[in-house]
């Protein structure tokens, strides 16, 4: 006779890869969603797919890792990973919210301390933000996410301490249909204003001779730069998005550049 299979009893047991372990609003979430499951005999050939599903409505879980097989006498055995913080969400200097590797929004619970070693990104005070689990349609957001890749590049490439992508100090609010430049900012305050991802549309990002300047060209142009002021010592904003190169001291005074950058 089949033994029914109270699916509400499943457990969290082991999750790799979450700073500082399982938080307990995520705990929480999970044995709410699996406490909604039905009890259902193990042969019933539903039983795998009903499991999966349920699974799919944690916030926290990401759905293409999910697995289940039947795994007697226990029942069934899932595994699942849960999706990577990638961007930290901060309002003024303060830590809100983070955003997992696949553009979502993490429920809140991660200790923001342990976070440290990720991208924070300075929402506009009229952001909007999604419900959790679902991807974020603020433009800021969304261009800082397809930047952080570019922002690790530069980081293996030079070493500069970026901690930080932000709109483009310069930049205005609102301006409709289009995807806000964004800077890098270091450790000391130093802002490079970088422009837009590579694949964005970017007609204003071009050189004084109207090639535009897509990522290769911008990291030519920051390597010449840190040739004439290394890890950009003396500099709080560095120009690498429009036609001419400019580079500004600590009261933003322009500093003259041995040679031009093209």
């Amino acid at each position: 006779m089949d033994t029914p299979l109270d699916l509400s009893q499943m457990q969290v047991h082991q999750v790799p890869g979450i700073p500082g372990g399982l938080p307990s609003a995520w705990a929480a979430e999970f044995d709410a969603v699996v406490a909604e499951a039905p009890t259902m005999a193990m042969s019933d050939p539903r039983s795998l797919g009903v499991v999966h599903d349920l699974l799919t409505r944690v916030t926290w879980i990401d759905p293409a890792s999910i697995e289940v097989a039947m795994a007697l006498p226990e029942g069934v055995r899932v595994s699942y990973l849960p999706k990577m913080p990638r961007l930290v969400l901060a309002q003024g200097q303060e830590p809100r919210h983070v955003l997992a590797e696949d553009g979502t929004l993490l429920p809140d619970g991660l200790d923001m301390d342990l976070l440290a070693g990720f991208f924070y990104v300075s929402l506009d005070a009229d952001s909007e933000l999604p419900e959790v689990g679902r991807r974020c349609s603020d433009p800021v957001v969304q261009e800082a996410f397809r930047l952080w890749t570019e922002a690790d590049t530069l980081i293996d490439l030079t070493g500069l301490p970026i901690v930080a992508i932000q709109r483009r100090s310069d930049y205005p609010r609102h301006t409709p249909g289009m995807a806000p430049a964004m800077s890098f900012l270091l450790q000391d305050g130093t802002e490079i204003c970088w422009g837009r991802a590579h694949g964005t549309p970017d007609p204003h990002s071009t050189d004084s001779r109207g090639e535009p300047l897509g990522l290769e060209r911008k990291v030519q142009r920051l390597a010449l730069v840190l040739k004439q002021f290394p890890n950009l010592n003396g500099v709080s904003r560095l120009v690498l998005d429009d036609p001419q190169v400019k580079v500004f001291d600590y009261d933003l005074n322009l500093l003259p550049l041995d040679r031009p950058i093209p």
